[in-house]
């Protein structure tokens, strides 16, 4: 699942879901509501919590997906802008755990509305040199409360360098790592099936 920051437009992602693609991820990005082929009034609008409530939606309809496995939806996102929702405390993660929540959500059901962020892998990939908009102290800050596992890297490129040329390249090919790392070869946790009352009567001596 990709998201962007502000009011970008879906179309602005071009230039990274390909590398996802091309590493064998299925990959869906939005409009958020007011913003580009999205519905809504008035245009334009810059609400991070309503966002992020459609970028749930988003999620739960990945999960109805025959090519998705519900259980391996990984978020590619701006963290300042989930850092905005949050407050300045920091991030807490990138992706809401409450799968369940999600499933209900899509059947019609309503939200939890959990305010915070379920730790789950981070990585936070970060420019080292000149950016007015993105301070290097405000990601090391939030990468410092969120929960393991979690990386950070910081990358030798300006505000512009993450999105083109090498800078580009770099950052791509950590997050293509750590989606295969965590989406694809670790290992899910094990359900428990629920006590049959023979299974139960067999441990009772």
């Amino acid at each position: 699942m990709l998201g962007h920051n502000g009011v970008m437009v879906k179309e602005a992602l071009a230039f990274f879901a390909p590398y996802f693609v091309k590493a064998g991820f299925a990959v869906l990005a939005i409009d958020y509501r007011t913003v580009g082929a999205s519905d809504g009034e008035l245009r334009g609008q810059d609400y991070p919590e309503r966002q992020v409530e459609d970028f749930r939606s988003a999620v739960s309809y990945l999960r109805t997906r025959p090519e998705v496995q519900p259980e391996r939806i990984g978020v590619w996102d701006g963290w300042r802008y989930l850092d905005r929702l949050l407050g300045r405390a920091g991030v807490h993660a990138l992706r809401d755990s409450l799968d369940e929540d999600w499933q209900r959500r899509y059947e019609g059901g309503q939200s939890a509305r959990v305010p915070h962020l379920t730790p789950t892998p981070l990585l936070m990939i970060a420019n080292g040199g000149w950016d007015p908009y993105h301070m290097l102290e405000e990601a090391q800050s939030a990468f410092d409360k969120a929960g393991e596992p979690k990386r950070l890297e910081v990358l030798p490129h300006d505000v512009l360098g993450l999105y083109t040329g090498p800078g580009l390249e770099e950052a791509m090919a950590f997050a293509i790592d750590w989606f295969d790392l965590y989406l694809r070869r670790t290992r899910l946790a094990d359900i428990t099936p629920t006590p049959t009352f023979e299974s139960v009567a067999a441990m009772t001596p």
